[in-house]
């Protein structure tokens, strides 16, 4: 599993101090160290640069050098910028395009909620290209006190679109129960969604024995005369820090001038104000002591020396200062708000946060009761045991291998995002509304190349797939898969480094971009609309489709081709209109051998999906004097097995299930009704078997295709249709998948194929092959399938009347089962490794 990280949430002036900050690196330092064989990446926003450099620092001795990266994006030009904002999209358009140069399976953000003009914020982190996308849940503390966060209407469309996007997450990992359950039910989330890995303290924070002369210099400096009670938080209204004041201020009057109320906090140009209030709640001055900027040892310190830590906060998303203060051994009582029961299980150690004489009374009772303080003390210190980072870590881990289980949720195409033509349509619609930022093209242009290295002239190169036929279709058959599966195989495994594929429909002129098309094959939702491809240096065009009737017209694109310094490979299917014109229609023969010709013409490598179609092609070109390049490559490889994509759950309909719902064995028969699929001597050699009184049925299962009208008519008025003969004319794959499951054997009769397909699928699930003795169909079937002689039905009969008698030498094991992942494999070993067949010089 490949995590990629992004730690925003370390990074930020606005999280990095705070809470925030701390979780994300304690979190992802237990990750590092919890993560075994997962592959863990590291994400940095350069425009924090100082902050880059100090994480990069810590990571660097814990993971291999190439598992930091670092993207910038173009800085804004104010806090809370909306969704719309130029600076917003560019942003997201970049950092989407450096993660897909990572291929994660997970993106996990540290910190989504980040407003700050330098910061990142993505407008739909499941959009990004990862499997999983991920988030941490801190709170919707604004969503609970909008009054005081969205006051202001900017900050409030910014806020509120970026909680849109966390409902978009496909995983939150919430640092406590109860911000899950906040998340469940403001954000309206599937629980399924939503887990709670809690929190941990520093290991720094924890019991310390301070002789006087190292703790006096710390208490003089900050003015600590007395015993004291401490509280440190942020200055938002939600810390309740006025709370804290009114509840020491209310103790008793010789516990009150006893001690001193040390807050810990950031009040900046409000701190006289505040102090103001405080003496009008009655806390003379020297009684408050206000401080901030304390590192992590003055803080631990100061804990240690603590009478009481206090915490009155009105809402936390975890509350870590509390779990801090109690790993430290300090007596805690805290606001019984949110989080905080998860935290401190004790009722008596918990008030009510709007009950400032009820905050009073459990301060006085601790301050005044040695025997108790010391009591809490250790129970703090073993309670705070249960939580640590290595079981939120393994949480964390442990969720998002279970979300990765199940079937895969949509992420963007990793191949579209790194293709530069896309980049350049996406960046350019962008900028053409938003004309201020014209002076700034060139920087954005530099932000882009620092992110995504790939993009650098000459640093990656294409592989342009033809889909031009398959992508105006429904089509799953036939040719049509072979088009939509290796495709689909590429983009979800990489070529080789440096190597792009992107599907593309040729125009005579010009190549364009179908993301929605691969977005289809691949089962996702669209992901936009066509573009222009410029033909660049190195690219190779993958000629995959039937464009029999269209491929002249291509030339142009093949010479543009050629002169950037690329290969034009085109994929042979068959010769059988070459072979046997026959079996074809009309005016197949003339036009699919034009197209050959053409093929072999302009061509630097044919790729054939058969090695028998290879022997024949090479054959075909030599005793014909085809006109081809000096070096002309003959490469193959073989289609794979796998019928359903991943996910793909359909049911069969019900004419399937009723053809197989007899007591008798069913052979199937899989292939568009043609003749030189000879289903017509499968027929006769059934009806050969029911005249012998032999029970069995015949499922099979293809569209109409030509020259077979005769066969039609005979398969709808023969006597044992729809009892044990059946034929599945709209078949789906599920269909398919179903027969295969429930079928005695399959039987391939095929007079000429360039592959068989029904033989290696069937084989894949585990079903026998009974197939006429062709060479192809000995070159998939091996030793594994049992063969007849090509178009003998009396044969036919007798293998199929042997089979039932028990003699079934057929072992699927033995056969091709490549999947569609093999099959681009093998193709990217021939393009890319050399591994070609022959050279026709």
């Amino acid at each position: 599993m490949r995590i990629a990280i992004d730690m925003q949430g370390a990074l930020t002036a606005g999280s990095r101090p705070r809470g925030i900050g701390r979780y994300t690196s304690q979190l992802v330092h237990a990750m590092v160290q919890q993560r075994g064989d997962d592959d863990l990446r590291l994400v940095l926003n350069a425009n924090h640069a100082a902050a880059a450099e100090a994480v990069a620092a810590e990571y660097a001795p814990l993971l291999p050098r190439d598992a930091i990266s670092r993207y910038r994006v173009p800085v804004g030009s104010d806090l809370h910028l909306p969704p719309a904002a130029p600076e917003r999209r560019l942003g997201d358009a970049i950092v989407r395009r450096h993660i897909a140069g990572l291929q994660p399976d997970v993106m996990m953000a540290t910190s989504l909620f980040e407003p700050a003009a330098a910061d990142f914020s993505p407008l739909d982190l499941s959009r990004y290209p990862a499997r999983l996308s991920a988030c941490i849940l801190y709170d919707l503390v604004p969503l609970l006190f909008r009054d005081l966060y969205l006051n202001n209407p900017v900050a409030e469309l910014s806020y509120r679109a970026t909680a849109a996007s966390l409902a978009q997450t496909h995983l939150l990992l919430a640092i406590s129960e109860s911000a899950r359950r906040d998340a469940i039910r403001l954000l309206d989330l599937d629980p399924g969604r939503v887990v709670n890995i809690s929190g941990a303290a520093d290991g720094r924070f924890g019991p310390l024995q301070l002789s006087s002369d190292q703790a006096q210099p710390l208490l003089a400096r900050l003015g600590l005369e007395r015993p004291f009670v401490m509280y440190v938080s942020g200055a938002d209204p939600r810390k309740n820090l006025s709370g804290a004041v009114a509840a020491f201020a209310a103790l008793p009057d010789p516990l009150r001038q006893s001690h001193q109320l040390l807050l810990v906090t950031n009040l900046g140009a409000g701190e006289a104000e505040f102090r103001q209030k405080a003496e009008a709640l009655g806390l003379p001055p020297q009684q408050l002591v206000l401080t901030s900027g304390l590192d992590d040892e003055a803080l631990v310190r100061l804990m240690n020396l603590a009478t009481v830590f206090l915490f009155p906060s009105l809402y936390e998303g975890f509350g870590l200062p509390v779990l801090e203060a109690m790993q430290c051994g300090t007596p805690v009582l805290a606001a019984n708000t949110s989080s905080i029961p998860e935290i401190i299980d004790r009722g008596d150690l918990l008030f009510d946060a709007g009950d400032n004489s009820g905050a009073a009374a459990g301060l006085a009772r601790l301050l005044g009761d040695a025997a108790l303080r010391r009591e809490i003390s250790d129970w703090g210190i073993r309670r705070a045991a249960s939580f640590t980072w290595q079981r939120s870590a393994r949480t964390a881990l442990d969720a998002m291998r279970e979300r990765l289980a199940e079937p895969p949720p949509f992420h963007a195409i990793p191949c579209e995002l790194l293709d530069l033509d896309n980049a350049r349509t996406e960046f350019g619609g962008i900028l053409a509304g938003a004309p201020a930022l014209d002076e700034r093209i060139g920087a954005v242009v530099d932000d882009l190349l620092f992110s995504v290295p790939g993009f650098q002239e000459g640093a990656s190169r294409r592989l342009l797939i033809d889909v031009s036929m398959t992508q105006g279709t429904d089509l799953w058959s036939g040719i049509q898969r072979v088009v939509r599966q290796v495709t689909a195989a590429f983009y979800e495994q990489p070529l080789r480094d440096g190597v792009i594929p992107l599907a593309v429909r040729l125009e005579p002129l010009a190549a364009f971009s179908v993301p929605d098309f691969v977005a289809a094959t691949l089962d996702r939702p669209p992901a936009g609309l066509p573009y222009q491809v410029e033909i660049r240096d190195g690219d190779d065009l993958f000629m995959l489709d039937s464009s029999w009737e269209h491929y002249a017209s291509f030339a142009p694109v093949f010479t543009e081709v050629e002169r950037q310094g690329g290969r034009v490979i085109t994929c042979i299917y068959d010769l059988i209109p070459e072979l046997h014109p026959e079996v074809c229609t009309e005016n197949m023969p003339e036009v699919h051998g034009r197209w050959l010709a053409n093929a072999v013409r302009h061509s630097h490598g044919l790729i054939c999906i058969s090695r028998a179609v290879a022997d024949e092609l090479i054959a075909y070109i030599r005793n014909n004097a085809l006109s081809h390049r000096p070096g002309l490559r003959i490469g193959w490889f073989h289609c794979g097995s796998n019928i359903q994509r991943a996910g793909t759950t359909l049911p069969a309909q019900p004419a399937t299930v009723q053809a197989f719902a007899g007591p008798q064995p069913v052979f199937v028969c899989v292939g568009t009704l043609e003749p030189r699929k000879a289903q017509d001597l499968a027929l006769d050699a059934f009806e050969q078997l029911w005249a012998q009184g032999i029970d069995a049925s015949l499922c099979l299962i293809g569209k109409l295709g030509w020259k077979v009208e005769a066969l039609a008519a005979r398969i709808r008025s023969h006597p044992e249709h729809g009892k044990r003969l059946h034929w599945l004319n709209d078949a789906r794959d599920a269909d398919v998948v179903f027969a295969y499951n429930h079928a005695e054997a399959v039987l391939c009769t095929s007079l000429a194929e360039g592959f068989g397909l029904p033989i290696a699928e069937a084989a894949r699930m585990e079903r026998p092959v009974i197939c006429s003795d062709i060479p192809v169909f000995r070159e998939v079937g091996g030793a594994g399938a049992v063969y007849f002689p090509v178009g003998d039905a009396a044969a036919l009969a007798g293998t199929l009347r042997r089979w039932l008698d028990g003699e079934r030498p057929a072992d699927p094991t033995k056969v091709s089962r490549n999947s569609w992942a093999d099959a681009a494999l093998r193709i990217r070993e021939v393009l890319y490794e050399g591994d070609w067949y022959r050279r026709l010089d």
